[in-house]
């Protein structure tokens, strides 16, 4: 008598150590996947051949708890415009979001004549029997594991093996969207970086031009300068050493008359030679009232611009016109220097 009673206690374990082999088996194959579609295709396969059914969905909430997002099907092969259309599931009172709602395992053996029953779309598979638990994550739900069209009613067996295997698939739907969230900000930042590498690149080369332009400048700025030397050496050179040397000779032949007591001649050389000193001074002053003149100072650009010209046309004979268009202002010293001197 006791062998009897003790037989289906013994099969009884032994199914329930297949179960939790088989348990273990799926939570291993399950835990080593990263990617989050492979995590929920494979865990609602898993749930499937678990259960034996034939239909089955995975829905994750949407962040802002409005619905849940259909992120899995199998049993079913919707059209891209019925997936589109009806993927999101209102959470709202009816039999598949009852499983979020009430966060509890939600049971049905006849889903079209379920009291909350709202109605499937066009082109939905049939659903008969069901059962939906939550995907919990610190006992908060984050989705729900639904499955139905079990050949034979669901058991409380089959409660106990979804419940136990949706809490391991929710830790990897959890782990899988933490690394797809880690992913996203690593790719993100390698933007930022090689942005702003970019710019910083981009920068550096301003810089170099920057530098390259101010080293021609440079450059520029001396050989004007320079050239302002050889052209004032060169005016002194044929102007004021010529005249300087007539001053010498005149002042060699005065000393001659005066030797020979001619004072008249000698008269004459000293005459000569101050016409000689008179026009020295002239072309001194007019050298350094090239270099800076100062009504520059004084009247600013247009008036000293054109005493230029008038002064260039008289010695050069060549006409020349001056004209300031707008109501004239004064520059900083160096910028009309700067002018004054191009000119």
């Amino acid at each position: 008598m006791t062998g009897l009673i003790n037989e289906p206690i013994l099969i009884r374990d032994m199914r329930q150590r297949e179960r939790l082999q088989a348990l273990y088996r799926l939570a291993v194959e399950l835990s080593a996947l990263r990617d989050l579609q492979a995590v929920l295709n494979t865990a609602l396969r898993q749930c499937l051949e678990l259960t034996e059914s034939r239909f089955g969905v995975i829905g994750l909430t949407m962040p802002d708890g409005s619905a849940m997002d259909v992120a899995a099907i199998e049993g079913s092969h919707p059209s891209p415009e019925f997936y589109e259309h009806f993927h999101l599931i209102p959470l709202r009172p009816n039999i598949f979001a009852r499983v979020v709602l009430e966060n509890h395992p939600i049971r049905s053996d006849d889903a079209l004549t379920d009291p909350t029953r709202i109605g499937q779309p066009r082109g939905h598979p049939h659903v008969r029997a069901f059962w939906g638990v939550p995907l919990l994550v610190r006992d908060e739900p984050i989705g729900m594991i639904g499955v139905a069209n079990r050949p034979t009613p669901y058991s409380n067996d089959h409660e106990k093996l979804l419940v136990t295997y949706a809490a391991q698939v929710a830790i990897a739907i959890h782990n899988a969207q933490l690394d797809e969230e880690l992913t996203t900000a690593n790719d993100r930042l390698e933007i930022e970086v090689k942005l702003r590498t970019r710019e910083l690149q981009e920068a550096k080369e301003a810089l170099v031009q920057k530098a390259e332009q101010l080293q021609r400048l440079l450059t520029e700025t001396v050989g004007v300068q320079e050239r302002e030397r050889q052209r004032i050496a060169h005016d002194m050179h044929d102007g004021l050493n010529q005249l300087v040397i007539g001053a010498k000779l005149e002042l060699k032949s005065a000393r001659e008359r005066i030797s020979a007591d001619d004072r008249a001649a000698a008269e004459f050389s000293l005459l000569r030679i101050k016409d000689v000193l008179d026009r020295i001074e002239r072309d001194l002053r007019q050298i350094v009232y090239d270099l800076r003149p100062p009504t520059l100072d004084a009247l600013g650009l247009p008036p000293s611009l054109r005493g230029y010209v008038e002064r260039f046309q008289q010695y050069a004979g060549i006409a020349c016109e001056i004209r300031v268009d707008g109501v004239p202002y004064r520059l900083p010293a160096d910028v009309e220097i700067g002018i004054y001197r191009i000119m």
